[in-house]
């Protein structure tokens, strides 16, 4: 009995080491709060309001890049031989999603100038 006693004195001492370096080694942030998310933590880029014609200058560069793209892919798929199956699949997928693209963006780009023509046209 008296051994039992003596080993529960230490009892405490082991528990709150334990406990301490338990909180010693969580002390690490959380994934949720990876400071290179964005929308994670309080470093997010400050919200543009740009103009009207603003935004119609991007997606007119938008546009351009896509259009790039699909030239890009286009030689890709007429030049090489080598290319499996899969991969022309996956280039032909591409393609189709970039000319979506474009297409969403050229219909974006209708609205605000519809837009800017009746502010105008509200203004005068």
């Amino acid at each position: 009995m008296m051994k039992i006693k003596n080993k529960l004195h230490l009892l405490p001492f082991f528990l709150i080491g334990y406990l301490g370096l338990f909180f010693l080694i969580n002390i690490n942030p959380v994934m949720a709060m990876d400071p290179n998310l964005p929308g994670t933590s309080e470093n997010q880029p400050p919200q543009q309001n740009l103009t009207i014609e603003e935004n119609i200058i991007n997606l007119k560069q938008k546009i351009y890049d896509n259009a790039k793209k699909i030239t890009k892919i286009n030689k890709i798929l007429r030049g090489s031989f080598n290319i499996t199956d899969d991969q022309k699949e996956i280039l032909l997928k591409l393609q189709e999603n970039s000319k979506q693209l474009v297409n969403n963006q050229k219909e974006q780009i209708k609205a605000y100038q519809i837009l800017l023509k009746n502010l105008n046209d509200d203004n005068n």
